[in-house]
């Protein structure tokens, strides 16, 4: 695949000053004209993401990142902070990714059965928010537990409850990849939030709601 050509210092400047103006298109080329740092990246980061998909797909999503959030008052040049958020992204992908393998099989958080209710109604977290599918899905919520998780959802940080408001009560739901973009993290990251986010949940309700 044939990228554009590395930017001269004069036009990055010119392009980053417009970027920081609100001009999308100075924007959009300086994502475009950086991928070929991304896969320089990724080249040299085969132990941390072995599937090279996944590579490009979290080296764009870093790049993008680091465009939106660069601040030249901070020292590095535009190229030393995209790989920086690159090689940053790879290694959270990388430590998720061995998370998950270290952890034991056993009932997934949204099976788990919790009681709750005056009347010690048994219920789990898949009871109230439905399994996401791939296709757009129906939200169903039980009217009787309904409080009680949304009381669990208020305890969760910002960031945790956007995550699960964006995948599981949106009228269209977003998916992983979308919500890494909007947060600037990869999507297994975002899935190891959710996953983190759920636990909480589960929880709180345990020790709250019986």
């Amino acid at each position: 695949m044939k990228f554009p050509n590395k930017l001269s210092s004069d036009e990055e400047h010119i392009l980053l000053k417009q970027a920081s103006e609100g001009n999308i298109e100075a924007r959009n080329k300086l994502i475009e004209h950086n991928l070929r740092l991304v896969t320089h990246t990724i080249s040299r980061c085969k132990s941390l993401v072995p599937d090279k998909d996944d590579r490009f797909s979290i080296g764009c999503e870093a790049l993008i990142h680091a465009v939106d959030t660069y601040n030249p008052s901070h020292g590095a040049n535009l190229g030393s902070y995209i790989h920086q958020v690159i090689i940053s992204r790879l290694t959270t992908e990388y430590q998720k990714q061995n998370y998950m393998k270290r952890k034991s099989p056993g009932t997934s958080y949204f099976d788990a059965p919790i009681t709750a209710g005056r009347n010690d109604d048994v219920f789990s977290l898949h009871d109230i928010i439905p399994a996401r599918e791939p296709s757009a899905i129906e939200l169903i919520i039980k009217e009787e537990n309904k409080r009680e998780v949304n009381w669990a959802i208020s305890t969760l940080v910002p960031l945790q409850r956007e995550i699960l408001n964006l995948l599981y009560f949106e009228e269209d739901p977003v998916s992983y990849p979308e919500i890494g973009v909007r947060c600037g993290y990869s999507r297994g990251w975002v899935h190891w939030m959710e996953e983190k986010a759920l636990k909480q949940c589960k929880q709180f309700l345990h020790a709250n709601c019986a």
